[in-house]
């Protein structure tokens, strides 16, 4: 579960509408989103490099002892790439491809990525609501004008086990920065 807080215009309802754009791909068909295209990051892992680079591949365009030699750059680093009518196009690296032959195992890379959105469902509280106290609930539901939502977070903070300092110090202190001067949580 992912919460999006913010102070008012801050562009929350933009994100969380681009978001379901892309989570719901029939609405990629409305003309009103024709010709949107994603432009996503990820960090590469040593399995995606080792499996376009391996170490037994020598020899073209590549001055190292392997291709992995060579590659092992890449880890733990940005691949950029955008995704527009299901077609994943690689836009570049953090560090820059010098061998222009090692371009087609980049896009091999991105090719072979997972949708992030793939069956993501994507619930959205309405900005006209009228949140109320609530009391303690089992379960999480929530509606469009916020009821649940305490009782949600409530639940999920209960059952997972997480150390004390998480809540008190580094989700409020995050808070705190997200909506101070003009609020303050203790």
């Amino acid at each position: 579960m992912n919460l999006i807080i913010g102070k008012n215009n801050a562009g929350k309802s933009s994100l969380l509408d681009m978001i379901h754009c892309f989570a719901k791909p029939t609405m990629l068909n409305d003309p009103e989103f024709s010709g949107a295209q994603l432009i996503l990051s990820r960090r590469l892992t040593e399995a995606e490099i080792s499996l376009r680079f391996p170490h037994q591949k020598r020899g073209g365009s590549v001055p190292y002892e392997d291709h992995y030699s060579w590659a092992k750059k890449f880890l733990d680093t940005s691949i950029y790439y955008s995704v527009k009518d299901k077609e994943k196009i690689l836009l570049g690296t953090e560090v820059t491809i010098e061998i222009p032959e090692a371009l087609p195992d980049f896009q091999k890379i991105v090719d072979s990525f997972n949708d992030p959105f793939h069956g993501m469902k994507v619930y959205s509280v309405s900005a006209e609501r009228n949140v109320k106290p609530e009391g303690h609930a089992t379960g999480i539901g929530v509606d469009s004008y916020g009821a649940g939502v305490t009782s949600s977070i409530r639940s999920i903070l209960n059952v997972e086990t997480f150390h004390d300092g998480l809540i008190e110090k580094d989700l409020l202190g995050e808070l705190n920065k997200i909506l101070g001067p003009d609020m303050h949580f203790s």
